[in-house]
């Protein structure tokens, strides 16, 4: 613009010639070797594409770049959504385990949670809540008989459900004030699930799409052991160290075949679902750690268990008829530990 001023004789004095200072526009650039260079890869990730600033308008054409090829690493934008919601004041951290292996079932656990006062979290739950990646929750009391643990529970399960965090919900408490929170979330098409020990009212159980029981443990009798019984044990542990190593069965598949079977019409589970489940339950469960070549070979080990091929292909899991099981073989031959 300015040569061209000068050509002319005409120069404006009120131009401040910005445009000198401009830089040049940049070269236009073909759609087609965008296109090129992210052709059926998800841009930026598997196909190495330089970023979008590098390509600079103007284009030659109409930019129709598109990705086709699916990321791996996506969630499954139609898996189920857990929220696992833990009254801390209200029950004990031995229940936390059960409750996990119970969900598990029905989805992925996107959120775990615990709330309570410090006295509860800082004592009998911090050991539990760190092991098991639980959130803890803190919840300080404003006054005394108040408990506002069970407040923050009820406005995060809302806020997860009308954000879209989570679409089921497992709450582990056996306090009926949260009955009404169930029933809330329920209406607004949530489902929900309690935890809880046998002495949770009525009024809780029914407000739930499904209720589970859990039954604190029993803890074994102390047995008195004489020196010779000592003895003997040590010198037959030395001797299994030189042993090859045993095919472990343990006994929390044949709980999970009994979960995932017992709701079915057949009475089966087919055997991905079910090394899934145990995958959500344990994410470092593996058959090699228990000795076994695969899931298939792990369940063919099993008195209780009975795996069989369907006409598909695929193979299923039942328990065994009980007038198959031989009897006294319940906990040895069954599971080993």
């Amino acid at each position: 613009m300015y040569g061209q001023q000068i050509a002319t004789g005409c120069i404006d004095l009120n131009d401040d010639h910005s445009d000198l200072n401009r830089p040049a526009a940049p070269p236009q650039r073909p759609v087609a070797a965008i296109n090129a260079l992210c052709a059926g890869t998800p841009c930026g990730t598997q196909c190495g594409a330089p970023p979008w600033g590098s390509f600079a308008p103007p284009y030659h054409g109409t930019l129709s770049h598109t990705c086709t090829r699916p990321m791996n690493d996506a969630p499954d934008s139609n898996e189920t959504r857990v929220a696992v919601l833990v009254d801390c004041d209200n029950t004990s951290p031995e229940i936390l385990e059960y409750a996990l292996r119970v969900v598990a079932q029905f989805g992925r656990v996107v959120l775990r949670r615990g709330y309570g006062n410090h006295n509860t979290l800082a004592n009998k739950w911090q050991e539990a809540l760190v092991r098991l990646a639980f959130t803890p929750c803190l919840q300080y009391q404003y006054a005394a008989g108040k408990n506002t643990a069970d407040i923050a529970l009820a406005l995060d399960a809302m806020e997860a459900m009308f954000d879209g965090r989570a679409d089921t919900f497992c709450l582990v408490t056996s306090d009926s004030d949260f009955a009404y929170l169930c029933r809330k979330l329920r209406e607004r098409g949530a489902t929900v699930h309690i935890v809880g020990e046998a002495k949770t009212p009525d009024a809780l159980r029914n407000a739930s799409d499904q209720f589970f029981e859990w039954a604190k443990p029993v803890a074994p009798a102390p047995v008195a052991l004489s020196v010779e019984k000592v003895v003997s044990k040590a010198a037959a542990a030395k001797v299994e160290q030189h042993k090859t190593a045993a095919k472990l069965r343990p006994k929390f598949v044949i709980q999970a075949v009994d979960l995932l079977a017992g709701d079915t019409p057949e009475g089966k589970v087919g055997l991905g679902p079910l090394g899934a489940y145990l995958k959500r339950t344990d994410p470092a469960f593996s058959p090699q750690a228990y000795n076994h070549s695969g899931l298939l070979d792990m369940i063919r080990t099993y008195d209780l268990l009975v795996a069989q091929q369907e006409p598909g292909g695929h193979w299923s899991v039942k328990l065994a008829p009980k007038k198959d099981a031989v009897p006294g073989q319940v906990s040895l031959g069954a599971a080993d530990h």
